[in-house]
């Protein structure tokens, strides 16, 4: 395969192999000898300041051409697919050009190209949150602003007739793509207990990015990406075309999210709305696998209406 990953002379391979050798060799066991004096803690800790100073503005460097590369690339699906076509010649150790004979027709397929767009976008947004010093809840509005875009893109005509190559990309988590190992940018994404890291994930979108901030201040516009994610698992589960599709999102998914919403708007100031929304679930899903927790959950709630009283 040609490309510069294969561009190594023998002397730049030398010269890593020699260096880790030398870092065996200073690692090697001291058995029988004893320990060295002890470093000195004031200059010690100066220069672990420095080398932790130089490391950040590393990072930072770092960050600012991803998200410069990757911006200018999210600018337009054609654009993003050239971008991974370069991602994949970087990181590949296969034929690249054969894979970019097989692939043509791929690439310049309009839904994949808007795919690799997304994937783009979404890749620049968390780094953009990676590195900011902002509260989580400033990052819910432009993650509400993606996800309406994605869903917008989920459940179009074109993209859901199209190969699955570009749900692939879209279902791939950000550490595993192309651009993020071609870049070496993993390390500067948000952690997985805070932020979504799969771009095509719409409802983790929603929950991580959009609710849990906005439900940490009673929020009430965490309704909004409530309502987002029940209208667009109605429309594919309506776009799928099977009865089972439809009854699965109707009688088993799409009360599950409701109960979820009605929690979200008794805890933001909606109580009442809230247990009539759980009433009306245990009316029409008498036999659901959850009733006995909506059950639960209508008592606990009628029962501090009677309290306040």
């Amino acid at each position: 395969m040609t490309g510069k990953h294969h561009s190594h002379s023998p002397r730049s391979l030398l010269i890593p192999r020699l260096a880790f050798a030398s870092l065996l060799l200073a690692a090697a066991p001291t058995h029988g000898q004893s320990d060295i004096p002890p470093v000195e803690p004031s200059s010690t800790l100066a220069d672990l300041a420095k080398l932790e100073t130089a490391y950040e503005r590393a990072m930072d460097a770092l960050r600012r051409t991803a998200v410069n590369i990757l911006g200018q690339a999210a600018g337009s699906p054609g654009s993003a697919s050239r971008l991974y076509e370069k991602a994949i010649e970087a990181t590949s150790s296969g034929d690249f050009v054969e894979w970019k004979k097989r692939n043509a027709d791929l690439l310049r397929s309009k839904p994949f190209q808007q795919a690799a767009q997304m994937h783009l976008r979404y890749l620049v947004l968390s780094l953009e949150r990676g590195r900011s010093d902002r509260d989580s809840k400033h990052w819910a509005e432009p993650s509400l602003r993606y996800a309406r875009d994605l869903a917008a893109l989920l459940t179009g005509k074109d993209f859901r007739g199209a190969p699955g190559q570009g749900n692939e990309l879209l279902g791939e988590p950000m550490a595993k793509s192309a651009f993020t190992q071609w870049l070496q940018i993993g390390p500067l994404l948000p952690p997985d207990a805070t932020w979504e890291q799969v771009p095509g994930n719409l409802g983790g979108i929603l929950e991580k990015n959009v609710r849990v901030p906005w439900r940490l201040i009673g929020d009430p516009r965490t309704d909004l990406a409530w309502q987002l994610e029940l209208e667009t698992g109605v429309i594919l589960a309506d776009a799928d075309g099977s009865e089972r599709a439809a009854q699965n999102f109707n009688q088993g998914i799409a009360p599950g999210l409701l109960f979820r919403r009605a929690i979200d708007r008794a805890a933001t100031g909606q109580p009442n709305r809230a247990a009539a929304d759980v009433l009306g679930l245990a009316r029409r899903h008498p036999t659901h696998p959850d009733f006995p927790q909506w059950a639960a959950k209508l008592r606990e709630m009628l029962g501090s209406k009677e309290e306040t009283r």
